[in-house]
Protein backbone atom coordinates (compact mmCIF):
# COMPACT_ATOMS: atom_id res chain seq x y z
CA UNK A 1 0.00 0.00 0.00
CA UNK A 2 0.85 3.33 -0.43
CA UNK A 3 0.93 6.50 1.93
CA UNK A 4 0.01 9.25 -0.55
CA UNK A 5 0.19 11.87 2.26
CA UNK A 6 2.52 11.56 4.87
CA UNK A 7 4.72 14.60 6.82
CA UNK A 8 7.78 12.59 7.61
CA UNK A 9 9.83 15.70 7.38
CA UNK A 10 8.04 16.86 10.75
CA UNK A 11 8.23 15.94 14.36
CA UNK A 12 8.31 13.38 15.64
CA UNK A 13 9.46 11.59 12.69
CA UNK A 14 13.04 13.82 12.15
CA UNK A 15 15.56 11.69 13.15
CA UNK A 16 13.93 8.62 13.69
CA UNK A 17 12.22 8.08 10.07
CA UNK A 18 14.12 4.39 9.74
CA UNK A 19 12.30 3.24 12.96
CA UNK A 20 8.99 4.84 11.44
CA UNK A 21 9.48 3.44 7.56
CA UNK A 22 10.48 -0.07 8.97
CA UNK A 23 7.17 0.15 11.13
CA UNK A 24 4.91 1.04 7.52
CA UNK A 25 6.82 -1.66 5.65
CA UNK A 26 5.78 -4.38 8.44
CA UNK A 27 1.84 -3.18 8.14
CA UNK A 28 2.16 -3.24 4.30
CA UNK A 29 3.02 0.36 3.61
CA UNK A 30 5.88 0.24 1.07
CA UNK A 31 5.61 3.61 -0.58
CA UNK A 32 5.46 6.96 0.96
CA UNK A 33 4.61 10.41 -0.59
CA UNK A 34 6.07 13.48 1.26
CA UNK A 35 4.51 16.82 0.31
CA UNK A 36 6.10 20.14 0.96
CA UNK A 37 3.83 22.64 3.15
CA UNK A 38 6.62 25.27 2.75
CA UNK A 39 9.93 26.36 1.10
CA UNK A 40 12.17 24.43 3.90
CA UNK A 41 9.46 21.63 4.11
CA UNK A 42 9.08 21.49 0.29
CA UNK A 43 13.26 20.90 0.10
CA UNK A 44 13.71 18.70 2.88
CA UNK A 45 10.93 16.64 0.98
CA UNK A 46 13.26 16.24 -1.99
CA UNK A 47 16.45 15.36 0.87
CA UNK A 48 13.77 12.65 2.41
CA UNK A 49 13.24 11.12 -1.23
CA UNK A 50 17.18 11.01 -2.05
CA UNK A 51 18.18 9.24 0.80
CA UNK A 52 15.09 6.61 1.15
CA UNK A 53 14.03 5.23 -2.51
CA UNK A 54 10.48 4.35 -1.32
CA UNK A 55 9.77 8.15 -0.34
CA UNK A 56 8.84 10.27 -3.16
CA UNK A 57 8.56 14.25 -2.95
CA UNK A 58 5.86 16.46 -3.37
CA UNK A 59 6.67 20.14 -3.85
CA UNK A 60 4.19 22.76 -2.34
CA UNK A 61 3.05 25.65 -0.23
CA UNK A 62 0.06 25.20 2.32
CA UNK A 63 -2.45 27.78 2.06
CA UNK A 64 -1.64 29.11 6.26
CA UNK A 65 1.81 29.75 5.18
CA UNK A 66 0.32 32.19 1.77
CA UNK A 67 0.39 35.99 3.52
CA UNK A 68 2.80 37.76 1.64
CA UNK A 69 3.70 35.38 -0.66
CA UNK A 70 4.19 36.49 -4.62
CA UNK A 71 4.79 34.98 -8.35
CA UNK A 72 8.96 35.19 -7.03
CA UNK A 73 8.18 32.72 -4.68
CA UNK A 74 6.38 30.37 -6.81
CA UNK A 75 8.70 30.88 -9.38
CA UNK A 76 11.42 29.44 -6.70
CA UNK A 77 9.45 26.18 -6.27
CA UNK A 78 9.41 25.89 -10.17
CA UNK A 79 12.84 25.25 -9.54
CA UNK A 80 12.39 22.54 -7.04
CA UNK A 81 9.25 20.79 -8.83
CA UNK A 82 11.81 20.30 -11.93
CA UNK A 83 14.40 18.12 -9.87
CA UNK A 84 14.05 14.17 -10.72
CA UNK A 85 12.43 13.22 -6.94
CA UNK A 86 9.64 15.40 -7.44
CA UNK A 87 6.30 13.69 -8.50
CA UNK A 88 3.91 16.00 -7.58
CA UNK A 89 2.84 19.65 -6.63
CA UNK A 90 1.61 19.74 -2.93
CA UNK A 91 0.29 20.45 -1.09
CA UNK A 92 -1.59 23.81 -2.27
CA UNK A 93 -4.88 25.17 -2.10
CA UNK A 94 -7.48 27.02 0.14
CA UNK A 95 -8.03 27.10 4.14
CA UNK A 96 -10.66 29.60 5.10
CA UNK A 97 -10.95 27.60 8.70
CA UNK A 98 -7.99 28.85 9.85
CA UNK A 99 -8.75 32.42 7.95
CA UNK A 100 -11.70 32.01 10.47
CA UNK A 101 -9.80 31.09 13.22
CA UNK A 102 -6.72 33.53 12.40
CA UNK A 103 -7.49 36.06 10.50
CA UNK A 104 -4.77 38.01 11.22
CA UNK A 105 -1.74 35.94 10.73
CA UNK A 106 -3.46 34.10 7.57
CA UNK A 107 -3.80 35.09 3.94
CA UNK A 108 -7.01 36.76 3.04
CA UNK A 109 -9.52 34.47 0.56
CA UNK A 110 -7.92 36.44 -2.56
CA UNK A 111 -4.70 36.13 -1.64
CA UNK A 112 -5.27 32.42 -1.05
CA UNK A 113 -6.75 32.16 -4.19
CA UNK A 114 -3.85 33.71 -6.33
CA UNK A 115 -0.92 32.07 -5.10
CA UNK A 116 -3.34 28.53 -5.46
CA UNK A 117 -4.08 29.81 -9.13
CA UNK A 118 -0.30 30.09 -9.71
CA UNK A 119 0.28 26.68 -8.51
CA UNK A 120 -2.69 25.37 -10.28
CA UNK A 121 -0.81 26.94 -13.24
CA UNK A 122 2.60 25.31 -12.54
CA UNK A 123 1.33 21.87 -12.34
CA UNK A 124 -0.56 22.30 -15.81
CA UNK A 125 3.17 23.60 -17.04
CA UNK A 126 4.78 20.87 -15.59
CA UNK A 127 2.25 18.39 -16.12
CA UNK A 128 2.65 17.02 -12.49
CA UNK A 129 -0.15 15.68 -10.35
CA UNK A 130 -1.94 18.35 -7.85
CA UNK A 131 -2.57 17.36 -4.03
CA UNK A 132 -5.30 19.84 -3.29
CA UNK A 133 -6.19 21.07 0.45
CA UNK A 134 -9.27 22.68 0.56
CA UNK A 135 -10.61 23.00 4.36
CA UNK A 136 -14.00 25.00 4.33
CA UNK A 137 -13.25 25.67 0.95
CA UNK A 138 -13.98 23.05 -1.45
CA UNK A 139 -16.40 25.05 -3.82
CA UNK A 140 -13.64 27.78 -4.00
CA UNK A 141 -11.20 25.36 -4.42
CA UNK A 142 -12.94 23.26 -7.15
CA UNK A 143 -13.47 26.56 -9.16
CA UNK A 144 -10.25 27.12 -9.47
CA UNK A 145 -8.86 23.75 -10.39
CA UNK A 146 -11.36 23.29 -13.23
CA UNK A 147 -10.42 26.74 -13.98
CA UNK A 148 -6.80 26.63 -14.59
CA UNK A 149 -6.09 23.13 -14.76
CA UNK A 150 -6.14 20.67 -17.56
CA UNK A 151 -4.89 17.15 -18.47
CA UNK A 152 -3.76 17.19 -14.81
CA UNK A 153 -4.51 14.10 -11.98
CA UNK A 154 -6.04 15.78 -8.92
CA UNK A 155 -6.24 14.96 -5.32
CA UNK A 156 -7.94 16.82 -2.64
CA UNK A 157 -6.37 15.40 0.61
CA UNK A 158 -7.88 14.94 3.75
CA UNK A 159 -11.39 15.04 2.61
CA UNK A 160 -13.98 15.97 4.96
CA UNK A 161 -16.54 17.48 2.93
CA UNK A 162 -20.44 16.18 2.23
CA UNK A 163 -21.19 14.19 -0.68
CA UNK A 164 -22.79 16.77 -2.93
CA UNK A 165 -18.77 17.90 -2.36
CA UNK A 166 -17.23 14.18 -2.95
CA UNK A 167 -19.72 13.98 -6.32
CA UNK A 168 -18.50 17.21 -7.70
CA UNK A 169 -14.68 16.28 -7.09
CA UNK A 170 -15.35 12.58 -8.78
CA UNK A 171 -17.48 14.66 -11.37
CA UNK A 172 -14.15 16.41 -12.83
CA UNK A 173 -12.07 13.16 -12.69
CA UNK A 174 -10.26 13.80 -9.44
CA UNK A 175 -9.16 12.23 -6.39
CA UNK A 176 -10.32 11.81 -2.88
CA UNK A 177 -7.67 11.16 0.05
CA UNK A 178 -9.46 8.86 2.73
CA UNK A 179 -7.65 8.75 5.98
CA UNK A 180 -7.78 7.91 9.61
CA UNK A 181 -10.95 10.50 10.36
CA UNK A 182 -12.85 7.73 8.83
CA UNK A 183 -12.27 6.22 11.85
CA UNK A 184 -14.11 8.85 13.70
CA UNK A 185 -17.55 7.88 16.01
CA UNK A 186 -18.91 11.50 14.76
CA UNK A 187 -17.54 10.91 11.11
CA UNK A 188 -20.76 9.07 9.15
CA UNK A 189 -20.59 11.27 6.89
CA UNK A 190 -17.49 10.63 5.20
CA UNK A 191 -18.51 6.76 6.04
CA UNK A 192 -21.10 7.33 3.65
CA UNK A 193 -19.02 9.24 1.02
CA UNK A 194 -16.88 6.45 0.95
CA UNK A 195 -19.81 3.72 0.98
CA UNK A 196 -21.53 5.34 -1.92
CA UNK A 197 -19.25 6.15 -4.11
CA UNK A 198 -16.64 4.12 -6.56
CA UNK A 199 -13.18 2.89 -4.84
CA UNK A 200 -11.20 3.33 -8.21
CA UNK A 201 -11.73 7.30 -7.02
CA UNK A 202 -9.65 6.65 -3.56
CA UNK A 203 -6.40 7.18 -2.53
CA UNK A 204 -4.98 5.94 1.26
CA UNK A 205 -3.54 8.62 3.28
CA UNK A 206 -2.22 9.75 6.48
CA UNK A 207 -1.47 13.39 7.07
CA UNK A 208 0.70 12.25 9.30
CA UNK A 209 1.86 13.12 11.93
CA UNK A 210 -1.91 14.22 12.25
CA UNK A 211 -4.94 12.96 12.33
CA UNK A 212 -4.43 9.85 14.50
CA UNK A 213 -6.77 6.71 14.55
CA UNK A 214 -9.54 6.72 16.82
CA UNK A 215 -7.79 4.41 19.31
CA UNK A 216 -4.72 6.73 19.57
CA UNK A 217 -6.79 10.75 19.78
CA UNK A 218 -5.00 13.39 20.87
CA UNK A 219 -1.64 11.22 19.95
CA UNK A 220 0.32 11.27 16.36
CA UNK A 221 -0.70 9.23 13.06
CA UNK A 222 2.21 7.35 11.27
CA UNK A 223 2.51 5.70 7.92
CA UNK A 224 1.53 2.52 9.02
CA UNK A 225 -1.95 3.40 10.08
CA UNK A 226 -2.60 3.57 6.40
CA UNK A 227 -3.41 -0.34 7.13
CA UNK A 228 -6.20 1.00 9.71
CA UNK A 229 -7.92 3.01 6.75
CA UNK A 230 -7.26 0.40 4.10
CA UNK A 231 -9.56 -2.12 6.98
CA UNK A 232 -11.95 0.53 7.25
CA UNK A 233 -12.67 1.36 3.81
CA UNK A 234 -12.85 -2.70 3.01
CA UNK A 235 -15.43 -3.06 6.22
CA UNK A 236 -17.43 0.15 4.90
CA UNK A 237 -17.61 -1.16 1.32
CA UNK A 238 -18.27 -4.79 2.55
CA UNK A 239 -14.97 -5.92 0.17
CA UNK A 240 -11.53 -7.74 0.90
CA UNK A 241 -8.47 -5.70 2.10
CA UNK A 242 -6.72 -7.21 -1.22
CA UNK A 243 -9.02 -5.91 -3.30
CA UNK A 244 -8.57 -2.41 -1.62
CA UNK A 245 -4.99 -2.49 -1.60
CA UNK A 246 -5.32 -3.56 -5.71
CA UNK A 247 -7.89 -0.68 -6.49
CA UNK A 248 -5.59 2.04 -4.45
CA UNK A 249 -2.61 1.39 -6.18
CA UNK A 250 -4.08 1.11 -9.68
CA UNK A 251 -4.73 4.58 -8.94
CA UNK A 252 -1.40 5.61 -7.46
CA UNK A 253 0.46 4.04 -10.59
CA UNK A 254 -2.10 6.00 -12.96
CA UNK A 255 -1.67 9.67 -10.87
CA UNK A 256 1.74 9.43 -9.59
CA UNK A 257 3.54 6.89 -12.37
CA UNK A 258 5.27 5.25 -9.37
CA UNK A 259 5.35 1.34 -8.23
CA UNK A 260 4.00 0.98 -4.42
Amino acid sequence: MVDTHCHLDFEPFTYHEEEYLARAKEHGVTSIINPGTSLVTSERAIQLARHYPQVHAAVGLHPTEAKGVDISTVETFRGLAEREQVIAIGEVGLDYYHLEQNPDETASKREQQFIFEQFCSLAYDLKLPLIVHARAAIADALAIVKSYVRDVEVIFHSFDGTYDEAKAIIGIGAYIGINNMITYPKNDDLRQVVKELPLDRFLLETDAPFLPPQERRGGTSEPADVAIVAEAIAEIKNLTLPLIERATNTSVRQIFRIEP
